[in-house]
């Protein structure tokens, strides 16, 4: 019973995506396109969740093939990119509205900012590592990439020592 259930229901979101598509690609054709990018470029959650919807149409290949690892992937991600549609329907609720305003005032703002300043700085800070350790026998900092990815993990706490 629980199995006809997710089938009905995983039917149900794919077409539901299927049908934001469709009603999206009919939107550009009915209002002109240079309309419809400006109406997405005014809403970053839209394009957020046209992605997500878009993501959940590609996770049927996985599910067709069998590939769990494929289709998790794909899933998780289009659950990650669906979630500021939902807190926009929240503002209306006026016990949680306020709190859906700020929360999006401060991603659109003091978030974007610590990104954008602390991208600057992982990318500088990387490269000076990559430099000054070059000709030893570091893992961690042997390419730049690597020196990216390696500051970024010792950012969040893992530097890698064993105790």
């Amino acid at each position: 019973a629980i199995g006809i259930i997710r089938c009905v229901c995983e039917a149900v979101a794919l077409l539901c995506a299927a049908a934001f598509l469709v009603s999206w690609i009919l939107s550009g054709f009915s209002l002109g396109w240079t309309q419809n990018r400006n109406i997405l470029m005014q809403s970053p959650s839209t394009i957020m969740f046209l992605l997500s919807c878009f993501l959940i149409l590609a996770s049927v290949p996985g599910r067709i093939a069998c590939v769990p690892q494929y289709e998790d992937v794909l899933v998780i991600w289009a659950l990650v990119l669906a979630w500021p549609r939902f807190l926009f329907f929240y503002r209306g609720f006026q016990l949680v509205g306020s709190f859906v305003v700020m929360i999006s005032k401060m991603c659109k703002s003091d978030l974007v900012r610590f990104i954008v300043i602390y991208a600057i700085f992982l990318m500088g800070f990387s490269q000076g590592l990559y430099v000054t350790f070059i000709g030893t026998n570091n893992e961690i900092f042997d390419s730049p990439l690597g020196s990216m990815l390696g500051l970024f993990h010792m950012t969040l706490g893992e530097f890698g020592r064993s105790e």
